[in-house]
């Protein structure tokens, strides 16, 4: 058998590390034992791309928009997360941005499938914070038909978390709308609070589907670029 998690093309193991070449993925089950006790990581299942565009800031802070006076920032990753070199980081106060996605752009029936919400968040060693993720399906006219909120979640120093929700086909989904809030607990002028890459949207495929083209358009994420086409 091999491990059912994502990994990088041409590999068949997961590794642990600061290198580059290692993914932060302290949690396989397979692969190795999880050194830090943690529930909270789950399964990769077979689904879309992702339909987040600017997922870690590697575009700065394009496709999203602050909803704080204190807005996230963008900095070099220390520990690199797949093919991630940047991440979003947050400041003394709750920092918020959100960003839509026109689920009808990618996907042939948004009404008939599931959606997958999930970010990687983590802490500074010296300084603690809290991030929380919440997200929202909505109609054609933004109104919520479904909504998800992780809590306030601490995050862990030196090793990247992860936080995850599936929404069940929802009848007149049209947009889904994805939050990013964090901050640090100490009060620090600068930028030391939590840090989250790899936001992403996607659709689930169950093991019926053959035909990817059945559920998504392709040819939408080729290329992916900011959408100017939402609510926001």
């Amino acid at each position: 058998g091999s491990c059912s998690l994502a990994m990088e093309p041409g590999k068949d193991r997961h590794s642990s590390g600061p290198e580059p070449e290692n993914e932060q993925l302290l949690y396989c089950g397979w692969c190795e034992s999880d050194p830090v006790g943690s529930s909270s990581i789950s399964r990769y299942e077979r689904g879309s791309p992702n339909m987040i565009f600017n997922s870690d800031g590697s575009h700065q802070l394009r496709g999203w928009t602050s909803l704080s006076g204190v807005a996230w920032q963008i900095e070099d990753s220390d520990l690199p997360i797949f093919n991630s070199r940047t991440n979003f980081v947050s400041s003394f106060q709750w920092c918020t941005m959100v960003q839509g996605v026109n689920l009808r752009k990618f996907v042939v029936h948004p009404s008939d499938i599931c959606v997958e919400v999930s970010a990687k968040y983590m802490a500074r060693t010296d300084c603690p914070s809290v991030f929380e993720l919440v997200s929202c399906i909505l109609d054609s006219e933004g109104r919520i038909l479904s909504s998800f909120s992780s809590g306030v979640l601490s995050a862990p120093a030196d090793y990247w978390d992860g936080v995850r929700h599936v929404f069940e086909p929802t009848d007149g989904a049209h947009f889904a709308l994805v939050v990013a809030r964090g901050k640090d607990q100490r009060f620090w002028r600068g930028n030391f609070g939590s840090k989250v890459s790899r936001l992403s949207v996607r659709v689930l495929f169950d093991e019926s589907v053959t035909d990817q083209r059945d559920i998504i358009y392709p040819e939408a994420f080729e290329n992916l670029t900011e959408d100017k086409d939402t609510l926001l």
